[in-house]
This record gives C-alpha cells, structure tokens and sequence, in this order.
C-alpha cells in the first residue's frame, strides 16, 4: 500500500501523560470515525488491506486527539504547543479535523480552553461542500453537535428524520436540502 497521506506526529507519537487517559473515553473513536471523519482520507485504499489499516489510522489519529485534549484538560500539555505542533505536522485538513475533536473533547469536559481551541477553528476557511449546505460555521458546529449527541443514544432513521425537520430551516440553506419534504416520524 501507497501511503501517501496522513503521517503520525512524532511530537504525539513521543508524548506521554501522567495521568492516563480513561478507558471509556474509547468509545469516541466510533463516533468521531462514523460521524465527522466519514469521508476524510487518511491513505489510499485499493485493496480490502489497504482499508484495514486506513480504519487504523483514522482511529490512531482520532485516539491521538482525544489524548492530547486529555492532557490539555489535565494541564500536561501546553495548547500552544499543540496548536504550533499539528499546524506544522499535519496538512491543513488533517489540523482542522485534530483541532476540531481536540475542541469537541475539551468542550465535553468543560474546560473553558475549548474556546482557544475554537478560535483557531474559526481561522480555517469554511470550504465545500459544507460551504453550499450550512448557513455559517456555527450551523456546522451545531448540526455536528446533534450529531455526536445523537450518535451515543443510538442514532436511526427516526431521530435523523426528526432532527431534519426540525433544524433544516436554521441550519441549512442549500435550495435542494430544504426542499427535501419526506414524512416526519410523528406522521
């Protein structure tokens, strides 16, 4: 296989913690990788190997993000390092998604770094296709944050359904998006 994409960090791959990182935290790597890393390439996949270890790298890079938040959160590592590190380790849209798990595990904590955090977020250019559905960066963090909410109760048609109706007027603002009328699960 070609890999010709993401490479780890050395700095986090060398990072070590105090505190170790709780084990129930894991079950975020499921819902970053099905939710916001759907269609992020982190190799080029060719063969069924070739996706195996894609699957493994967006779950090593997602686990290395939710680690970094942790020792952020703990005080162990310093966000201007981390913000200085991954702009200079990974390419743009590989910081911007580190960044953005990074902001949604600090946030989960309540640490109020998330907000530094989101600031740099805020600095990246908001491209297609989110450009042409979302009506700002704002409605993607909010439509995002259903999202991963939703992902943890178990997210179906029903729910998706549901959440469409009732936020696809404050949201979106693709002409098509809007357009979309299926039934409503209280119908």
């Amino acid at each position: 296989m070609k890999q010709k994409d993401w490479v780890e960090s050395l700095w986090i791959k060398n990072l070590k913690l105090v505190t170790n990182l709780p084990f129930e935290d894991g079950v975020f790597s499921d819902v970053y990788r099905s939710v916001l890393l759907r269609n992020v390439e982190f190799c080029e996949v060719v063969t069924v190997e070739d996706r195996v270890s894609c699957i493994r790298m967006t779950n090593k890079f997602i686990h290395q993000a939710i680690f970094t938040a942790f020792g952020i959160h703990n005080k162990e590592v310093s966000i201007i390092d981390v913000l200085k590190i991954i702009l200079n380790d990974y390419d743009k849209e590989k910081s911007y998604y580190f960044f953005y798990i990074v902001y949604q595990e600090l946030l989960r904590r309540n640490n109020p770094l998330a907000s530094v955090v989101l600031s740099e977020l805020r600095l990246y250019e908001f491209i297609s296709p989110f450009k042409n559905v979302f009506k700002n960066f704002d409605s993607k963090l909010a439509w995002d944050f259903l999202l991963l909410d939703l992902a943890h109760q178990g997210l179906n048609e029903d729910m998706f359904n549901e959440m469409w109706f009732r936020y696809k007027g404050t949201l979106l603002q693709c002409e098509s998006c809007l357009l979309y009328t299926s039934p409503s699960p209280r119908d």
